[in-house]
């Protein structure tokens, strides 16, 4: 039960970094927040192109849910009673999780290291959990390798030039109107 509930615990990690990882930039760097966002909600939005076009259920619903202790059991239940079942491929926990490890990878490396850990056992823990098949992750991995590269593709392009000067120019607008009204 105890390896049961700690995968359990590698899984909800994921959420963890879903939150952390995208505020930390936000708050820290909105450059790098917005460039992020482009490759991650891009990523979220391919992968749910996947569960339409290829709607599968998970390998639970033929093998029954893992036992384990009672965070297996809480946390089952919250997985069992929030899918529609038929949202296995892509693995979205692989692609968001290691498109996030690797931009971590790229401009905050302690942090890399920090989550790796248990980013590798969240992976474990979708198949170890029967939430998916091996070719999901497969699939999330290419999801997510996709998405690094559309990322750096922004990052590089006019485009993202024109939308920072443009945030840039707000900003000493805002500040402007600020001062004005002090």
């Amino acid at each position: 039960p105890w390896v049961t509930d700690l995968f359990m615990a590698c899984y909800f990690f994921f959420f963890y970094y879903l939150v952390a990882g995208l505020l930390y930039y936000f708050l820290k760097d909105l450059k790098k927040f917005r460039v992020c966002i482009v490759g991650f909600c891009t990523l979220y939005a391919l992968g749910y192109v996947g569960y339409m076009l290829l709607p599968a259920a998970g390998p639970v619903e033929a093998m029954g849910p893992r036992t384990g202790g009672w965070l297996t059991e809480l946390g089952g239940g919250i997985v069992a009673s929030r899918t529609n079942g038929v949202d296995v491929f892509p693995s979205i926990h692989m692609a968001a999780s290691l498109f996030l490890l690797v931009f971590d990878w790229w401009h905050r490396r302690y942090h890399f290291w920090w989550v790796l850990a248990p980013v590798v056992g969240l992976w474990i823990s979708t198949v170890y959990l029967r939430y998916h098949y091996g070719v999901d992750l497969l699939a999330g991995i290419g999801l997510a390798l996709g998405c690094l590269w559309l990322t750096r593709w922004y990052a590089h392009s006019r485009l993202c030039a024109e939308v920072e000067a443009e945030c840039e120019e707000r900003g000493k607008r805002a500040a402007q109107v600020s001062e004005s009204i002090q």
